[in-house]
């Protein structure tokens, strides 16, 4: 038999369900199953976090009621568990409910609020999901696997009964060390009171022990400790007794949310979490690459490599007829229709994130593009719109039929509403293309002073000059590119290139202050322009006794770019207003 193990889902169904399309499962009666008989071992955490937990716990529950799966219990199932147990003995719960749990728990309680009979039936399942699996060739533990915890239940459990529920939630009882340490992993109580706080937010004093780090490899406490707080990180191991996992079997825990692309540190114990709930990954391993050489070829993960550049594509933000970056796609379409869906879209730093959680009303619009250039037209949302903001699914509208529509990647962190913006914001109203040039146009260029008070406003200005130029080319070239890159773009440009010649009347040049060489002003060479006005930028950080004549250079640069920048905006918004009124 073979086997796809998957680590902590967190409520995020369209990952999961890319997931298991990526490995080769079929939905077939609303249950998704493999053409070659392959099964899924799910690592436990199913729900809290995401936007989807039911649409997750239907799947997951479907599979194994089914015999397509097999799933072993995760804290946050323990958790649920007893949150929703009442203590007899001492009242309340047997999880408190304060804040901290409460805010742990209530994407599932808001989630689950219209539908309490469907929770209690899930909750019954959690309890009878097993603790751990062991196959012939692996097992599986959500955090850390303990031979001897394993052994103790093997001789003293037999359900989650108000008994052992109990018992589990008891510091003094054997069962709760045994609970605690499957289900969440190893503890090590850091020295001197040192302390951090973890993801979420809570102060800590004890930290997760990184118990399947090959002893190799132990040799700081950064090495060992899971969130190691940086006053330690580098401070040898006083001594080498945390615990080690040594034994021949290979074990899949996840839990640890761990980042980046999947990597092995020890083959006997792999790690399946990393972080889809934060933005990162979803992943999978496949079974029968336990035996090969290079085993991280076994990972699989819920990213999506291909776009159906055939399907139109829904824009709710930056891509709206009007917006900034509409403009790089506007030669692509074949034609544009509106449409409303239901979800909600926030707004983080001028970038629009479309969320799953809520059930509003979105507007927004169905760009089909012209047949031989959806290509083209999806290569430039790709390069605009970065993969660390943004995850490819694919919707129905109403008659259902299928397009395409980018997902924000954590939507709720550092985002405002559209409602607590009133409706309001848009690529072309940003304040540095308002307030921010309206207050360089109201500026007086100083004079020269020996204090050189005069030389370092001039400075600022130019320097805030260029915060709008970067803003500018995030939202017109590319939102994950290198800033430096992003402003060389304005080379083809063209309001650039006639603002150059329209207020640039003398060609010049500048030292470079780092390598020696000159940068050129040129009228009819943009790109070496762009050079010369970064190049006076970067003087500014590297000049020591030149501040004085930089002076009279950054007055005339200053009045030039000004100039050159307000003009580059000026006709791009009045280009989007056009853009605007005739897809109105």
């Amino acid at each position: 038999m073979k086997y796809d193990i998957i680590g902590d889902i967190h409520g995020h169904a369209d990952e999961l369900e890319a997931l298991l399309k990526k490995l080769g499962y079929q939905l077939e009666n609303n249950i998704y199953c493999h053409p070659q008989n392959r099964k899924v071992v799910f690592l436990g955490d199913f729900i809290d976090r995401g936007p989807k937990i039911r649409e997750v716990l239907h799947i997951v529950k479907n599979m194994c009621d089914s015999g397509n799966a097999q799933a072993i219990m995760g804290n946050h199932e323990f958790n649920a568990i007893t949150f929703h147990t009442k203590n007899t003995k001492k009242g309340g719960y047997y999880r408190k409910h304060d804040f901290s749990k409460i805010r742990q728990h209530y994407a599932t309680l808001e989630q689950f609020h219209k539908f309490p009979e469907e929770w209690r039936t899930f909750l019954e399942w959690f309890k009878s999901l097993p603790i751990y699996l062991e196959f012939d060739e692996f097992r599986a533990v959500h955090a850390c696997w303990d031979q001897s915890h394993v052994t103790w239940i093997k001789n003293n459990f037999t359900g989650f009964d108000i008994e052992f529920i109990d018992n589990a939630t008891n510091k003094k009882h054997k069962a709760y060390k045994v609970i605690e340490e499957l289900l969440k992993g190893k503890e090590t109580r850091l020295e001197d009171g040192i302390s951090f706080k973890d993801k979420d937010g809570t102060e800590r004093f004890d930290c997760r022990v990184k118990w399947w780090q090959p002893n190799t490899k132990r040799k700081l406490h950064g090495d060992i400790m899971m969130e190691c707080p940086a006053e330690i990180s580098d401070k040898p191991l006083l001594h080498s007794d945390y615990y080690s996992y040594l034994d021949k079997k290979v074990v899949f825990f996840g839990h640890y949310w761990l980042k980046g692309n999947p990597a092995i540190e020890n083959n006997k114990a792999i790690c399946l979490d990393y972080s889809v709930a934060k933005g990162g990954l979803l992943v999978a391993f496949k079974s029968e690459f336990l035996s090969v050489e290079n085993q991280e070829e076994g990972f699989v993960t819920n990213l999506e490599v291909n776009i159906n550049t055939k399907l139109p594509f829904f824009s709710y933000g930056i891509f709206r007829p009007g917006e900034i970056p509409f403009l790089g796609i506007e030669h692509y379409i074949e034609k544009i229709e509106k449409l409303t869906i239901k979800g909600c879209v926030r707004v983080r730093d001028g970038v629009f994130l479309f969320s799953e959680q809520y059930e509003n009303d979105v507007n927004g619009y169905l760009i089909h593009f012209k047949s031989h250039l959806g290509e083209s037209a999806y290569d430039f949302i790709n390069s605009l719109e970065p993969d660390k903001l943004f995850r490819w699914s694919v919707k129905l509208d109403e008659n259902s039929n299928p397009f395409n529509l980018l997902i924000g990647k954590s939507p709720n962190k550092g985002s405002e509403s559209i409602q607590e913006l009133h409706n309001n914001y848009s690529t072309t109203k940003d304040p540095y293309f308002t307030t921010g040039l309206a207050m360089l146009n109201e500026f007086k260029l100083p004079e020269w002073d020996r204090e050189l008070k005069g030389s370092f406003e001039i400075q600022m200005r130019y320097m805030f000059l260029w915060t709008i130029i970067e803003r500018f080319t995030f939202l017109r070239y590319s939102l994950g590119a290198n800033p430096n890159k992003r402003v060389h773009l304005l080379e083809k440009n063209e309001y650039f290139i006639s603002g150059l010649k329209k207020y640039v009347s003398n060609e010049r040049k500048i030292f470079n202050t780092q390598d020696l060489e000159h940068e050129v002003l040129k009228l009819d060479n943009p790109k070496k322009a762009i050079k010369f006005y970064y190049q006076v930028r970067n003087n500014l950080t590297h000049r020591g006794k030149g501040i004085s004549k930089d002076y009279y250079i950054l007055i005339e640069c200053y009045n030039e770019l000004f100039k050159i920048i307000q003009f580059v905006i000026k006709n791009t918004l009045d280009e989007c207003k056009k853009l605007k009124e005739n897809y109105e």
